[in-house]
């Protein structure tokens, strides 16, 4: 079973995507702060890490800056131009299927 990381302080967001994810059979963890990802975060603890770039503590892009070279992060915002500088991302708004169909992807 793969294992993510859902980094976001909104419970909407975490909330539905975790019910998302654990239909795909993936097993979901959540940090709502940077802080507490960082915390969390270990090698090969997760498959991969689905980050919010505006979190309350710590900017995203500080948490993928620490993460980057030892995970798979996918990036998160509803504003698409502070997505074109990751490699991974999506776009707020985005349906079930194209989340599951792009960590299908990517792990």
């Amino acid at each position: 079973m793969k294992t993510v990381l859902i980094v976001d302080d909104d419970s909407n967001v975490t909330q539905t995507l975790r019910l998302w994810l654990e239909s795909a059979e993936f097993e979901v963890e959540v940090a709502e702060t940077g802080q507490k990802a960082l915390e969390m975060f270990k090698p090969e603890r997760f498959d991969a890490i689905i980050l919010d770039l505006h979190l309350p503590d710590v900017s995203g892009k500080f948490v993928y800056d620490n993460l980057k070279e030892d995970q798979i992060i996918v990036v998160m915002s509803g504003d698409p131009l502070l997505l074109e500088d990751y490699p991974l991302r999506i776009a707020k708004p985005f349906r079930p299927k194209e989340l599951l169909n792009f960590l299908e992807e990517i792990l």
